[in-house]
């Protein structure tokens, strides 16, 4: 996926998918959001606002666990983005998907509602099942791709590391499989 060319400071808004916080009990019992290796997602819509105040920021996630715990991740969220300053007018939540279909069909209708050119915040690896997701139900988005796993050098791809090596073909296996799910069965 090319990165978007869209200058930010015309998109209505960003849809930032979930998946960047972890432990959502103990963030609940220290009344403290706790971020993972895809917190890059809720900085990049930081980003986004700073330079576009009237930016609506889309957050979509309440929790891949099957008997969750604690604090949603649209809680964490919510927490999060208030205490770095995003006025509340700006926020949108959705809170009930668990995966990246529900997060598609969840927040379609709140992005048509507000007509205008939407950015979607989510990891490269992830992009391309997100964007044709979005895609499969009529929505257009503009990539944003975060969380990159390397760099643009041959360096990233002659030096081995056999935790990070595992750790990446983790994210590839996972998404491939994902792609294919979807494909069959017709969602993207």
């Amino acid at each position: 996926m090319k990165p978007s060319k869209y200058p930010v400071q015309q998109l209505t808004g960003v849809i930032v998918l979930g998946g960047s916080f972890d432990l959502l009990l103990e963030s609940k019992e220290r009344n403290e959001v706790l971020l993972n290796s895809s917190a890059e997602r809720l900085t990049k819509a930081l980003e986004i606002y700073r330079k576009n105040p009237r930016l609506l920021i889309l957050f979509t996630g309440f929790s891949n666990e099957l008997k969750p715990k604690g604090w949603s991740e649209s809680d964490m969220a919510k927490k999060f983005f208030l205490e770095q300053g995003v006025r509340l007018e700006n926020l949108i939540f959705e809170n009930k998907s668990r995966n990246t279909f529900e997060n598609i069909i969840y927040s379609k209708d709140i992005i048509r509602t507000n007509k205008g050119t939407w950015g979607l915040v989510t990891s490269a690896s992830h992009m391309p099942r997100s964007y044709f997701g979005f895609k499969r139900q009529g929505l257009i988005l503009e990539p944003i791709s975060v969380d990159y796993r390397t760099g643009t050098s041959s360096i990233f791809w002659i030096n081995f590391d056999i935790k990070k090596g595992l750790e990446n073909w983790n994210i590839i296996l996972h998404e491939v499989v994902g792609i294919f799910y979807y494909k069959i069965t017709d969602k993207i």
